[in-house]
């Protein structure tokens, strides 16, 4: 169940495997505001790894359990990691990646 509204959560520079506890631990203090949608903004985004991929994946299926709407806004290169590896909304799940 949402609580309503909603909530963003932006990475500066890197979603890697020195960022993803970290990126991990914002947002799960983000689903746990119960917002209605959250918006994940990876626009600034200029490294993507497979630590970073985790990191979506898990977004993804943890805001799909929480009943929360999840728009992912990747980067030029993020979007290009992503497309890449085969992940796009529909591998996300009811992801709307822009």
């Amino acid at each position: 169940m949402t609580g309503g509204g909603s909530a963003t959560v932006g990475v500066d520079a890197e979603l890697t495997i020195a960022y993803a506890a970290e990126t991990v631990t914002r947002l799960t203090a983000a689903l746990d505001t119960a917002p209605e949608s959250l918006r994940f903004d990876l626009r600034a985004v200029t490294e993507l790894d497979t630590a970073g991929l985790q990191v979506l994946i898990w977004v993804a299926r943890e805001a799909d359990g929480r009943g929360v709407r999840l728009t992912v806004e990747p980067s030029d290169e993020a979007g290009r990691v992503l497309a890449s590896v085969g992940l796009d909304a529909t591998r996300l799940g009811s992801v709307d990646v822009r």
